[in-house]
């Protein structure tokens, strides 16, 4: 995640960013909520974000998931990535 950061500008002595984008992503698509969902898609409609990549990144966090927090459910996460991906596929 750390070098997928983006820059965003320096206002003082302070470098801004914005969080990894795939990182945003998954945890929008976690919470599966529809503005979530719309949020995910405006960015891979607006290329900063591409399925294929998103899906690779969700396979790697996906055996992590409720190992390392509390609040993580990897059941709701493998439902909410697959009715994601399948809402995609209709459009």
């Amino acid at each position: 995640a750390q070098d997928r950061r983006i820059w965003i500008g320096k206002f003082g002595d302070v470098d801004a960013f914005h969080f990894d984008l795939y990182s945003v992503s998954l945890g929008k698509l976690d919470r599966g909520q529809e503005k979530d969902f719309e949020d995910v898609e405006g960015l891979l409609d607006a290329g900063r974000i591409e399925l294929d990549r998103l899906r690779r990144y969700y396979e790697e966090v996906l055996p992590r998931c409720g190992k390392e927090s509390l609040r993580q459910d990897p059941d709701r996460l493998r439902r909410h990535f697959e009715a994601f991906v399948t809402r995609r596929k209709r459009s």
